[in-house]
């Protein structure tokens, strides 16, 4: 389980401002935050085919700020697990949950996800937990993203997502706040007001909080996916912005590099995220993309490899195959799929293929149930963190 892992202490970095690197932006693509979709595996095959930059599926502040930063150096990899005492299980079990994991790094300049800029973003109300979260991963990614966009009843009632657009306040307290105390660039990722005037004041005060660069999904609030995105209105917000200091992020109906090559031709548009394309083909950023089958097969190892689950994998899956008459059998085949190997089966694979077997084999789930008190754990977790084991080795940043 998770709580045999070697803990590991990060060495504390001198606190610095967030710097602004536009570069990692300008002509960039970039593969969206999907809620469980851009985990590890995902994003690993989105950079091996070309994207620039990968973003975390949105990670709640108050969840990530009380995971364990686990390193298993075997795997080579960084781990936050988040325990809980679930009342779901008998007494004297633990569900540990692996809420966000990366490759590990030995300093500032490796780019261990196949080369690409890894970017988490993270869901808050207010300053405190937003910081507490991005100090808790800040050793171990390469920017910090505050989601503004997300308008799912989730994010709205807990003041988070497209909540916060309309609150320049807390906006800029929270963005301040991250920006002056992170030794990482900070972004945020926000939808459009129909209200053009507020739209451009919004857009002035992220640039003074001091973020690197900001993405715009081209919809309102109220739009969903099936809806055309408002690119025409996306230009008047940016016109009537004027000069804007910060690189501008376009994201909406991209389905893979010819339409980001076009979008970045456009005004004030430094770089393009594409979202759905990416889950209907994860190597759609390269100018030569895998069929659909294979790059998802591709995809299914890759979760295999790195920490993916049944339920990730299958919800990645059918999400990218419904509605898709030429796949109909595949999909309903998917739907049906009670385990991993079905999963495998689904998309035309041997069961007894030998790289199946083998990860099939050392597989280890995301979720853990361990035994053990809520209390008792935390007892150990302190001592641990108090007093290190001999074997124990800090990692220098």
């Amino acid at each position: 389980s998770y709580s045999f892992c070697t803990l590991l202490v990060c060495q504390e970095m001198a606190e610095a401002p967030a710097v602004r690197v536009k570069d990692w932006y300008r002509g960039k693509t970039i593969c969206a935050p999907m809620v469980r979709v851009s985990t590890l595996g995902f994003r690993l095959v989105a950079a091996k085919y070309g994207a620039d930059v990968v973003f975390s599926e949105e990670l709640i502040a108050q969840k990530l700020m009380k995971t364990e930063r686990v390193v298993d150096e075997g795997r080579g990899v960084v781990e936050f697990v988040l325990t809980e005492q679930s009342g779901k299980l008998k007494k004297k079990k633990l569900a540990q949950t692996l809420v966000f994991s990366t490759l590990l790094r030995r300093d500032r300049t490796e780019r261990p996800e196949n080369g690409a800029t890894v970017i988490v973003q993270i869901g808050a109300n207010d300053p405190d937990s937003a910081i507490a979260a991005a100090k808790h991963v800040e050793h171990d990614v390469d920017g910090i993203d505050l989601n503004m966009g997300c308008p799912k009843a989730f994010s709205i009632k807990g003041g988070m997502g497209a909540a916060l657009l309309t609150q320049s306040e807390k906006v800029r307290a929270i963005l301040t706040k991250l920006t002056s105390n992170l030794s990482i660039p900070v972004s945020c990722k926000i939808r459009l007001l129909e209200d053009k005037e507020a739209m451009v004041e919004l857009l002035k005060t992220i640039a003074a909080a001091g973020v690197s660069a900001v993405s715009v999904h081209a919809r309102f609030r109220e739009q969903r996916s099936s809806e055309p995105p408002q690119v025409q209105y996306f230009e008047e917000v940016m016109e009537a912005v004027g000069e804007y200091p910060i690189p501008v992020v376009f994201n909406g109906d991209l389905w893979g590099v010819k339409e980001a090559g076009d979008i970045v031709k456009m005004n004030k548009v430094a770089g393009a995220m594409i979202a759905r394309g990416a889950l209907q083909n994860p190597t759609c950023f390269s100018e030569s993309p895998l069929g659909k089958v294979e790059a998802h097969t591709e995809l299914f190892l890759s979760y295999m490899r790195h920490g993916g689950g049944m339920r990730e994998i299958k919800y990645t899956l059918t999400r990218s195959f419904q509605e898709i008459k030429e796949y109909r059998e595949l999909y309903d085949k998917m739907q049906h799929g009670k385990n991993l190997t079905d999963m495998w089966v689904s998309l035309g694979n041997d069961p007894e293929s030998e790289e199946f077997k083998g990860l099939l084999a050392k597989h280890v789930d995301p979720m853990r149930i361990i035994d053990g008190l809520m209390e008792e754990y935390e007892a150990e977790r302190k001592r641990k963190l108090t007093e290190p084991e001999p074997s124990a080795k800090k990692q220098k940043l």
